[in-house]
């Protein structure tokens, strides 16, 4: 299947990939996806403040680079801005905190049967959704986003373009979604619940058709109130697949900084300090029960801090209802290959 109107691209039939990624091991309606690559490719970083300070006086950005490490692998990435008409004027825009808890609204409507479809054929991931359902999705979580927001954050994510590039040679360039189709201003006071519709990244289809995914508890990570608590989450909700009683996480100050690109600003004291709140945000909301830190120092000089995080009870169950999941799942897809490889 070629790009398509939204209409036909919902004509596509089920298939069993699909049926297990939106089939969870835990309470449905709480639980979604972190996707390989995708997730840890730190996209939504930089703030509104700071898109302000970076912006020239005819409203443009520049492509913004960064560095970072997927499971030890070296990986970097270009961001291109949206260019949007604002007021009358044309102004840049980088994807940010707004536009990331939309994406993971969308990807949470995606599961639902009603409104997403996966074309296994063409590997291809659409969603059907209506501006009031992504508000009310929010809203449940205590981010409450008007509908013009809503409208905005779609247009920067259609607008903007990643660029993830290994050994500095492209991997794959794509805007955090594609496709977008729009329902007109009448149509929609005619209808608030009128259906937009759009396609999910490429690396997501090909999580869904290979199993590189895990499921992670999304009513949660919506919940927290600082961006970095969501990262650290989605983090050792993906990584940390061997929790155990008594058993702990290690990161590096450094290592945060590098790959969420969400401790850039102030000295080691303000980077420490937010750490800190972000780990008590995750105390508070039992993912994890302690955690202790090691000053890292050169000379009498911090040059930076390691963190040891113990998971809590919960979270721990969490993590093996996962791996549970994952093993199922990809069993299961290397069982469906081989039908295919086998069939007369």
């Amino acid at each position: 299947m070629t790009d398509m109107s939204a209409k036909n691209a919902f004509k596509v039939s089920r298939v069993k990939q699909y049926d297990l990624f939106t089939n969870f091991y835990g309470s449905e309606e709480s639980l979604s996806n972190t996707i390989e690559l995708w997730d840890h490719t730190p996209k939504y970083f930089v703030t509104e403040e700071q898109q302000a300070s970076l912006r020239t006086a005819e409203g443009f950005l520049p492509i913004l680079k960064r560095n970072f490490k997927v499971h030890g692998v070296q990986w970097s990435m270009e961001i291109q801005p949206a260019l949007l008409e604002v007021d009358g004027q044309q102004r840049a825009f980088y994807p940010s905190f707004s536009e990331e808890i939309v994406e993971d609204a969308l990807r949470k409507i995606f599961n639902q049967d009603e409104y997403g479809v996966y074309d296994h054929s063409q590997g291809k991931s659409w969603v059907r959704f209506s501006l009031k359902k992504i508000a009310r999705e929010l809203k449940k979580y205590g981010s409450t986003r008007s509908i013009d927001e809503i409208k905005h954050s779609l247009d920067v994510m259609a607008g903007s373009s990643i660029k993830p590039l290994r050994d500095y040679k492209e991997i794959h360039t794509t805007q955090v979604i594609t496709s977008l189709t729009r329902v007109g201003r009448q149509d929609y006071i005619d209808d608030s619940d009128s259906r937009w519709a759009c396609r999910l990244p490429d690396l997501l289809s090909e999580a869904i058709n290979t199993g590189k995914y895990r499921q992670y508890n999304y009513a949660l990570s919506m919940s927290f109130k600082s961006q970095l608590s969501r990262w650290l989450h989605k983090r050792l909700s993906h990584n940390y697949t061997q929790a155990f009683s008594g058993g702990f996480y290690n990161i590096l100050l450094s290592t945060m900084q590098r790959d969420s690109g969400l401790l850039e600003k102030g000295d080691m004291k303000s980077r420490r300090r937010k750490v800190e709140r972000a780990l008590n945000e995750l105390g508070d909301s039992d993912v994890i029960k302690s955690y202790d830190m090691q000053p890292i120092k050169e000379g009498r000089k911090i040059i930076d801090i390691k963190y040891y995080l113990f998971a809590s009870d919960s979270f721990i169950q969490e993590m093996k209802a996962a791996n549970k999941r994952k093993f199922d799942t990809e069993k299961t897809i290397t069982e469906i290959k081989t039908e295919v490889l086998i069939e007369p």
